[in-house]
């Protein structure tokens, strides 16, 4: 007995069918329609994408789709990638200086505005992807859940205030940050 698939309804040709590979071809239009989701890293997004298609990257935990002309985040928050007026590592406090480049934030940052937490290291000069709000997932963060964090020496994120800061977000898991801004 003849069953189409359930999902994406590939067409399953009856035992002893003739002309089987005409199942065959209409198949193959219906996966290029229905491509998926490729699961990648922030460093190999395809240099040649097709309008509608999706990427997960495994390193920031984000959904990105391109939408004929640039990458579009579907996750909760916002990207900038941003260049650098010093080293930023990954998981660092980040800030905007004087010249409009990102620099390590600290507490002394609080008039230039925390921009965001890093999620790829850059050298000077280089550009930085720094996430503005939502959720952060680092491995190199040792949080404790429920926890309001702020920013610290260096790009560092410390759970205390420093006289008259606002907290940079809240920890939801030992590795999971959510930005407040």
């Amino acid at each position: 007995m003849k069953n189409d698939t359930e999902n994406i309804k590939l067409i399953n040709p009856s035992t002893g069918e003739f002309d089987w590979d005409m199942a065959w071809w209409k198949n193959t239009e219906i996966l290029d329609s229905h491509p998926g989701v490729i699961t990648i890293s922030s460093a190999e997004l395809p240099a040649e994408p097709w309008a509608g298609q999706l990427v997960f990257l495994w390193d920031t935990s984000a959904l990105l789709a391109w939408n004929g002309e640039r990458w579009l985040d579907l996750t909760s928050g916002a990207f900038l990638q941003l260049k650098t007026g010093e080293e930023i590592q990954k998981g660092q406090l980040t800030a905007l200086n004087e010249e409009g480049l990102v620099i390590p934030a600290g507490p002394e940052s609080e008039e230039m505005r925390v921009l965001g937490i890093a999620v790829t290291a850059a050298y000077t000069g280089e550009k930085a992807l720094i996430k503005t709000r939502g959720r952060v997932r680092l491995p190199e963060f040792e949080l404790e859940a429920g926890s309001l964090y702020f920013a610290g020496p260096e790009g560092g994120i410390i759970p205390e205030a420093q006289e008259g800061q606002k907290p940079i977000g809240v920890a939801l898991a030992i590795d999971v940050l959510l930005i407040k801004q």
